[in-house]
């Protein structure tokens, strides 16, 4: 890389950091459509939903291919105790069609929002799938990173299942902790 293009990737990069969202903030509003075309509103769910889950997510990601089973046996654990789970993909590259040709052949049903033009990840900031933000029911930022500590299911700490974790605080009305865990995953792909 010239010294040129890596200087202006660090400082792309110092300034996302800088500009993350604050953890406990009022997290923004968006509107995004599902796979199937249904319209879904993030402050439809304030005060409604006991937790938010919203997970960056790529079906052409091998680190979310790694972890989409556990994602989907989060959602199935929690859907009954009042948190929603949008997995959000923001990637330029993926068509709504290979999203669901993706989510079908690996039997996964949580609900998938496309993310046209990176608008709600950049608003967010956030820069890898996968990568999950976790809020409370007045959609305040409570978490902000990792699903857990390895790709490898076989490998995971109990203890850091991160991402179950804090959904678990949340519904609890304690503070997660860690609240914020950097992960790793794909770069979302942006226009």
């Amino acid at each position: 890389m010239r010294p040129r293009a890596l200087l202006i990737a660090l400082m792309a990069l110092a300034a996302a950091c800088a500009a993350q969202l604050p953890l406990g903030s009022p997290t923004p509003d968006f509107a995004l459509y599902d796979l199937s075309g249904t319209l879904h509103r993030l402050s439809n769910h304030k005060g409604k939903a006991k937790a938010v889950v919203l997970l960056w997510f790529g079906s052409d990601c091998p680190v979310c291919h790694a972890y989409e089973q556990r994602v989907q046996a989060l959602r199935n654990e929690f859907a009954d105790k009042g948190v929603v789970l949008y997995a959000i993909n923001s990637n330029a590259g993926e068509s709504a069609d290979a999203i669901r040709a993706h989510q079908r052949a690996a039997s996964l049903t949580f609900t998938v929002l496309k993310d046209h033009h990176n608008k709600v990840a950049d608003t967010y900031h956030a820069v890898a799938t996968p990568e999950a933000f976790v809020l409370d029911t007045d959609l305040r930022l409570r978490y902000w990173g990792a699903i857990d500590n390895a790709s490898r299911p076989e490998r995971v700490d109990p203890a850091k299942r991160y991402l179950r974790n804090a959904i678990a605080a949340v519904l609890a009305n304690r503070r997660p902790s860690p609240d914020r865990v950097q992960g790793e995953g794909c770069a979302i792909e942006r226009e």
